[in-house]
């Protein structure tokens, strides 16, 4: 039961955007929360709305499972002496999405309630109502039909975390610990009917004067439940079609915040036909940081250096979970180079392992990042040939080096 309530907020935001909400309620400068809205959606805008207005310390916590790390980066000006507890927020937009795959709209309201439990941990409960539209799908032209519906998300949600960070900016102390579970029914509106659970557990260890260890593990599951099924490589083509989890809601990795030897959302399986990314159902990473001090002329103490190790992969189910070092290859026809034979799913189901380096710029709301991965174990997978022939596929090979430049830690 929620009690001690202060003050209710309600924020409705028809036609009016995130930022513009932040500024008006005294909880952003006008700079921050246009950054804020920009980068994380409006929908983690909100939320970081909500956590500042229950905060009762002199550094809000600003999380959420899906966002961006940059939301914790974000300074939102501080309500300090607010005791509120409960938040309602509601907000109707759209916001794109682009991958290499496909681009998703998503017209998107949502209700969440926040209350505090300690000075470190809170819940937040949330219902959200969302249309996606899917367009410019990079698969093959089977498949389109499948996944180019129009997309209804109606889900209920519950948050736990608990922050004990030094620093949510830039921590080199304390832990962060986050479960979600959310849950989406064709019973109450939604195109597809699953559960999806998220955790995440990350810890700071100094080891000496401004060396830390960092580490962090993500893992995450969506299971179908009703007239839903899980996927399947390759896709079904023929009618009836299955109804399957859609594309933007599966959990997609790789770039400069989860696998930093992939390229933004390429990790996991991939399309038979076109080798394109098309997510998975289970989701498994690691990060492990050594940060040390660097000192040089005219920057002096202000970049700092780590060596950094990523592990994992987003797998198709999670009964697909494995450690295995890499995939079979394909295996082509040798009276027919151009068929492939076995092998030919793109299911992409293994373990990648990722060494690299890094260095960070120290800045007021977070380090600006540079970070240059190499995958140990790229995965080989079918394309379709180079010179566009019909029915011709050869093999191609993930690239094994990534450079990426960020701002705000990575978890």
């Amino acid at each position: 039961m929620i009690g001690g309530i202060a003050a209710v907020v309600f924020g409705l935001a028809l036609f009016v955007s995130p930022e513009s909400m932040l500024a008006g309620f005294g909880l952003a400068t006008p700079v921050a929360a246009k950054v804020l809205s920009r980068d994380v959606g409006a929908t983690a805008t909100m939320v970081a709305a909500a956590r500042a207005m229950a905060s009762k310390v002199d550094s809000p916590l600003i999380d959420d499972p899906y966002a961006e790390p940059l939301v914790r980066a974000v300074g939102i000006a501080r309500r300090v002496r607010q005791t509120a507890r409960l938040f309602v927020a509601v907000y109707c937009g759209a916001k794109p999405r682009l991958t290499n795959t496909f681009t998703s709209t998503r017209y998107e309201g949502s209700m969440q309630l926040a209350q505090r439990l300690t000075p470190f941990s809170s819940f937040l409960y949330r219902y959200s109502f969302r249309k996606v539209l899917v367009a410019s799908l990079n698969i093959t032209p089977q498949e389109i039909p499948l996944f180019s519906q129009p997309t209804l998300v109606s889900e209920f949600g519950i948050t736990w975390f608990r922050d004990h960070r030094n620093n949510p900016a830039d921590a080199d102390r304390g832990n962060f610990n986050n479960v979600d579970l959310s849950a989406a029914s064709s019973t109450i509106g939604s195109s597809a009917s699953f559960v999806r659970l998220f955790y995440q557990n990350s810890s700071f260890h100094p080891i000496r004067r401004r060396f830390t260890i960092a580490r962090s593990v993500r893992f995450g599951v969506l299971q179908p439940f009703q007239d839903t099924v899980s996927l399947q490589f390759p896709q079904p083509t023929a009618p009836p079609l299955p109804i399957v989890i859609p594309l933007p809601e599966r959990f997609f990795a790789g770039g400069g915040t989860t696998l930093r030897s992939f390229a933004l959302n390429q990790a996991g399986p991939r399309d038979p036909v076109t080798g394109f990314p098309v997510g998975g159902q289970a989701l498994l990473v690691f990060n492990q940081e050594l940060r040390f001090p660097m000192r040089l002329p005219f920057i002096g103490t202000r970049l700092s250096g780590a060596l950094f190790y990523d592990a994992g992969n987003v797998f198709s189910r999670v009964d697909r979970i494995t450690l295995l070092w890499t995939t079979p290859k394909p295996v082509f026809n040798p009276a027919n180079l151009q068929a492939c034979l076995l092998h030919c799913t793109n299911e992409l189901n293994y373990f990648s392992h990722t060494a690299g380096i890094g260095f960070r710029y120290a800045t007021p709301i977070g380090p600006v990042r540079i970070d240059l991965g190499y995958q140990l174990n790229p995965a080989t997978f079918v394309i379709p040939c180079t010179n566009k022939a019909p029915n011709c596929q050869q093999s191609a090979t993930l690239p094994r080096f990534q450079i990426f430049f960020n701002l705000g830690s990575i978890f």
